[in-house]
């Protein structure tokens, strides 16, 4: 079975491949783009939410506080990240 994120990755891959040679845009850039972007949210049936909500013993409405601020804040600072590697790069 295939995870929510990995749907996410896989079909923001395909959906961005054309764009690379068109644009001229970093390959690896655009890979961790996606990879970030995959993962901004969640849902209550996916496996790290679960686990998150099943080793802390709190409430689904406590789960989708935390974990989905987890999340956005991980793919936001993700976004920043990747912004300051395209200056680099």
């Amino acid at each position: 079975m295939t995870g929510q994120g990995a749907v996410a990755a896989i079909t923001a891959a395909g959906i961005v491949a054309p764009m690379i040679a068109a644009f001229n845009v970093n390959p690896v850039l655009m890979v961790l783009t996606c990879a970030v972007g995959s993962n901004t949210m969640t849902l209550m049936y996916d496996g790290g939410f679960l686990l998150f909500q099943q080793s802390f013993g709190i409430s689904i409405k406590d789960t989708f506080k935390t974990w989905g601020a987890l999340e956005f804040v991980n793919s936001f600072v993700g976004l920043i990240v990747i912004l300051g590697l395209d200056l680099v790069m």
